[in-house]
């Protein structure tokens, strides 16, 4: 092969190679980004914290409010303004600065938001995905849940963040559960839009499947028969006490009636007269026009003959009546009792005189008919039975029995620690076993002391030298006490400082001698070190890219005049 050929080779290779770098730098400016989005509902901006962006990406601004709005900087390395978006129309901004950028729409100032922009680099954003909502189907009061699977390509620890919409309308609810007791109704369609940060960067909103809520069946609490006495001259009403209808449904009933145990083809609300000694009961069925609820049924009753004996006169014969001798007026039960007859917790006062129904049974109870577990004297929301200040409504407990309540007692346990120090060291400030460690007893435990054994060194610092950092006795080695152990002391004590290595007892060093004085760029060596400034290699031409350059200019002119002489 001819110099000249060889000489052409050489060009092209390095030719060749400069292409290939430039191509592979292309390919990594043209890595793809994500593209982020803020959603204007409710006059509000959605995120309108915690967005952030790379330098070169566009953000969309979609308005989903009935009115028009604006998206306006107020301060930041850059300003934008949208002018007004109208609803349903979008709005794009490129930034090409980094910094944190406030903005607000200039038709309703309390709109604001910041979103920070960063410089590029190589994080791949968040992916949110399987973004679903459950239970499905969600009745009014039920809670709604949405799960999603999250990944990351760079490994980083992904957060989701959360954007409710009820028929298509954005909320200011932001957790990850939604209760329909304060948010939804039958009939309304329910969306979250997720949205996944890696704690650089937001990745791509997704909207999850639609949830429409279903019908709430009706319920009932209980269904009785009036009046409570039955005659053979009387016609029974089934009574329905209780209607729910979580949806707010108009009330309606279905109703069986049962004599001695079969089932009557009446299913009006009324029924009867019946026979004298004949057993009756009625079902309601509660039903808003969707779905019936659970059905009740009624207490039995025995029909008695109107002329049946009654001697206190309460309306239930006495062959049937419980309670003899009701007082004239007063209203009795099924049984024939009123509530000064009736001592239902058997606590020895009537129902009419007793405030604290519902006794427990055998407790000591004072003129009102109520045991210590039914009162709260203080009113501090503990009943007296467990309040240990029953009379103290800032008190009602004493851990260490100290005659001083913990609210009022700095060491509640009394185990010496003070609460707010037995707080900060991660100790239990009401058990006395549960004391905080410390090492060297000065008063401060071990996890808030920088010297856990007192011996002069910090903790960190013995840790990084290899010493015991809880025990008095093991310090670590400081040959020249400079405070660094020597470990970790990159000076070693028992030879000469750099530039004394040859006997120089001056309090100069020996010069150093550059075999060049001159570098790269044409600057002068660091008489120190001989070192020089590092070659740019950020794409811009150096120096050595200009010499190269030269170099394959002059090869070629040399070729040139090769190929004119022949």
């Amino acid at each position: 092969m001819s110099r000249n050929n060889l000489c052409v080779l050489c060009i092209a290779f390095l030719i060749g190679l400069s292409s290939l770098s430039a191509l592979t730098q292309i390919s990594e400016a043209s890595k793809s980004r994500h593209t982020p989005s803020v959603s204007i509902q409710g006059f509000d901006f959605n995120p309108s914290i915690n967005l952030t962006v790379h330098i070169g990406d566009s953000v969309t601004w979609t308005n989903n409010d009935g009115a028009a709005h604006t998206a306006t900087s107020t301060s930041g390395p850059a300003s934008f303004d949208s002018g007004t978006i109208s609803s349903g129309a979008t709005f794009n901004y490129t930034f090409t600065a980094a910094g944190t950028y406030d903005y607000q729409c200039d038709f309703h100032t309390s709109m604001t938001a910041t979103l920070t922009v960063v410089e590029p680099d190589d994080n791949n954003p968040p992916v949110a995905s399987n973004v679903a909502l459950s239970p499905n189907p969600v009745l009014t009061n039920d809670v709604i849940s949405v799960s999603a699977t999250t990944s990351d390509a760079d490994g980083d620890s992904v957060t989701l963040s959360y954007s409710w919409l009820i028929n298509g309308n954005f909320i200011s609810e932001t957790g990850n559960t939604l209760s329909g007791t304060s948010w939804f109704d039958k009939s309304d369609q329910i969306q979250v839009e997720v949205t996944p940060n890696d704690g650089h960067i937001n990745g791509n909103t997704t909207l999850s499947n639609t949830i429409t809520i279903s019908n709430t069946p009706p319920s009932i609490s209980s269904v009785t028969i009036s009046p409570l006495t039955l005659n053979n001259e009387t016609v029974a009403f089934c009574t329905v006490s209780g209607w729910n209808d979580a949806d707010g449904d108009s009330e309606g009933y279905q109703y069986a009636w049962r004599v001695d145990g079969v089932v009557l083809q009446d299913v009006a609300e009324s029924s009867g007269p019946f026979n004298a000694d004949e057993i009756v009961s009625c079902t309601a069925t509660p039903n808003d026009g969707e779905n019936s609820g659970q059905s009740l049924s009624s207490n039995n009753v025995t029909v008695v003959a109107a002329d049946a004996p009654d001697a206190d006169g309460d309306g239930v014969p006495d062959t049937t009546d419980s309670c003899s001798d009701t007082p004239t007026g007063e209203t009795v039960d099924v049984d024939g009792c009123s509530p000064s007859q009736r001592d239902e917790d058997g606590d020895g006062v009537s129902d009419a005189d007793d405030l604290c129904l519902g006794t427990p049974t055998a407790t000591t109870v004072n003129s009102d008919g109520c045991g210590s577990s039914q009162l709260d004297s203080d009113g501090d929301g503990f009943h007296d039975g467990e309040d240990a200040f029953p009379n103290d409504e800032n008190e009602h407990i004493d851990t260490d029995n100290d005659g001083i309540g913990d609210n009022a007692d700095n060491d509640d346990d009394n185990d010496g620690w003070e609460d707010t120090a037995e707080i900060d060291c991660s100790t239990n400030s009401t058990d006395v076993n549960s004391a905080p460690l410390d090492t060297d007893s000065d008063g401060v435990c071990d996890i808030t002391d920088d010297d856990d054994d007192n011996d002069g060194w910090n903790d960190t610092v013995e840790i990084d030298c290899s010493t015991n950092s809880t025990d008095t006795n093991s310090v670590p080695p400081d040959t020249d006490s400079d405070g660094i152990c020597d470990i970790l002391d990159d000076i070693n004590d028992n030879l000469p400082p750099p530039g004394y290595e040859f006997g120089n007892n001056s309090e100069e060093p020996e010069p150093v001698i550059c075999t060049t004085d001159m570098c790269w760029d044409g600057s002068n060596r660091d008489p120190a070190d001989c070192s020089c400034p590092p070659e740019q290699s950020n794409g811009t031409p150096g120096f050595s890219s200009i010499m190269m350059f030269l170099a394959i200019a002059g090869a070629l002119i040399h070729l040139k005049r090769k190929t004119l002489k022949i």
